[in-house]
């Protein structure tokens, strides 16, 4: 099967990327053709080529009420290269790039599947995406916002997100002390770990203010991202730093978090906003810590059915003080935990599972 799809960034900004990324890689190993258009360079470039994916770009998906006519010929290069590579199947991953798409599935003459990673951002959804044969949502919370929207239930299908094999191993006692070495931690104590965006949006304020009561002197904050360049981050700025250094260490973002998590004793991500999956849970459960959410979007239908006491109201810092006060001490207290956070995930968002269902709706539309 050829499969021609996007991808925003050769970077890993956030989710859709780094899911981009693993599985195209895997439906390449599976012997499927897959070529990618991209909007900007990065370092995955390395990682898509060294996995036999095609990158073409970089290319405009932005269609602007401004200047339709000129973003509209900015499509032309994208068209005229999707007319050579003569696709089975247009598979996109950012629905905002749904008439650039649809575009190039009528110049190709295929169908167009189009995967849900986030709410829908335009009130002409519906019209928009009548070109769009099935829609994979991550989440049961993401298809019901876009049946809202006015997308028929029955075209959206929920395909939850998952972590390739191995990816995200788990990291024991002698995984934690080489962390926490090559991190500059303390290799005594308990270490709370936050990565990600340094927003309020992701919770990073109640973050602060749960582990600013925390009483004890033997319980550390790693703090590990980034502060987005497009948001006032001012005031967690001040925050942040308003902190003791002695028992906050704050590093920049990397493309590999396992040392973040396996450092940790508990990971937190208690977001402000609705997450359409909650990527950060599945990774770091997997490792073999909690992680403590915000009963936010999709979080709850990760954590339900056994572990909703890792799940915690948004924007409240007492309840997220309660919850890690009550898992921090899992070593000691409940040694088993770690290993039932890996097999939650490992049980109930299995790969295979995902990367069948993805490759079995593309190969479902495939033409003739």
């Amino acid at each position: 099967m050829r499969v021609v799809g996007d991808v925003a960034y050769l970077l890993p900004v956030g989710g859709i990327e780094i899911c981009t990324l693993e599985d195209t890689a895997a439906l390449a190993a599976r012997g499927h053709r897959v070529d990618l258009f991209f909007g900007l360079e990065g370092e995955q470039r390395r990682l898509f080529e060294q996995a036999g994916v095609g990158l073409h770009g970089p290319v405009s998906f932005k269609l602007t009420r401004r200047t339709p006519i000129r973003d509209l010929l900015g499509f032309l290069p994208a068209i005229r290269t999707v007319r050579r590579l003569k696709p089975d199947v247009i598979w996109l991953s950012r629905a905002e790039h749904v008439v650039w798409a649809r575009l190039l599935a009528f110049a190709a003459g295929v169908e167009l599947v189009t995967h849900l990673h986030h709410a829908p951002s335009s009130p002409r959804t519906r019209w928009l995406t009548k070109g769009v044969a099935r829609f994979l949502a991550v989440s049961e919370f993401t298809r019901q916002q876009w049946i809202a929207a006015g997308v028929p239930g029955d075209r959206i299908e929920v395909v939850h997100n998952a972590l390739p094999p191995g990816r995200y191993p788990v990291g024991g006692e002698e995984e934690q002390r080489a962390a926490r070495a090559s991190l500059g931690l303390p290799t005594t104590g308990r270490v709370i770990t936050f990565y990600g965006r340094f927003s309020e949006e992701k919770g990073l304020p109640t973050v602060l203010e749960a582990f600013r009561r925390i009483e004890r002197d033997d319980v550390h904050l790693l703090l590990a991202g980034f502060y987005p360049p497009q948001v006032d981050t001012s005031e967690v700025r001040r925050a942040v730093e308003s902190l003791d250094p002695a028992r906050v260490t704050v590093v920049g973002p990397e493309s590999d978090v396992i040392p973040f998590l396996h450092a940790a004793d508990v990971v937190v991500t208690p977001s402000w906003v609705d997450e359409a999956f909650g990527r950060t849970i599945v990774e770091g459960m997997s490792t073999g810590r909690p992680v403590i959410g915000a009963r936010v979007g999709a979080v709850p239908e990760l954590l339900e059915g056994g572990m909703e006491r890792l799940l915690v109201p948004k924007q409240d810092a007492d309840a997220l003080l309660v919850a890690i006060e009550a898992v921090i001490d899992w070593r000691d207290a409940e040694p088993e935990l770690g290993a039932r956070c890996s097999a939650w995930v490992e049980e109930r968002f299995p790969y295979a599972q995902h990367l069948e269902r993805v490759e079995s709706v593309l190969q479902h539309f495939v033409r003739g």
